[in-house]
């Protein structure tokens, strides 16, 4: 739909390849789109602010993210922020990064 603007785009972040991907083309072509990154309200991983620990060999912790909750839609959340998500948030959303539940 070329010409037409771009307002919101909106996602989950899952394992942070789409937000990453995307995020970095509408920053270019699109600066003006807000990008919107959603996450379950009873597991806020990304707005509680406690990054995921990384063990030296890129792995993670056997620890769950002390956020993280089930949620009935399997699959929306991991219980950990994966570090494509930590590098989207930083790097291509910056400070633009919400830091309140909507």
């Amino acid at each position: 739909m070329e010409g037409l603007p771009l307002d919101w785009f909106v996602c989950a972040y899952g394992t942070g390849g789409t937000v990453k991907g995307v995020g970095q083309v509408l920053r270019t072509a699109r600066p003006q789109t807000q990008i919107l990154l959603c996450e379950p309200s009873n597991a806020p991983l990304l707005l509680s602010g406690v990054k995921t620990v990384y063990k030296s060999d890129g792995s993670i912790t056997d620890e769950s993210h002390p956020a993280f909750r089930p949620h009935l839609m399997q699959g929306w959340t991991p219980d950990f922020v994966p570090s494509m998500v930590e590098d989207a948030t930083q790097v291509i959303l910056g400070s633009d990064c919400a830091t309140d539940a909507l």
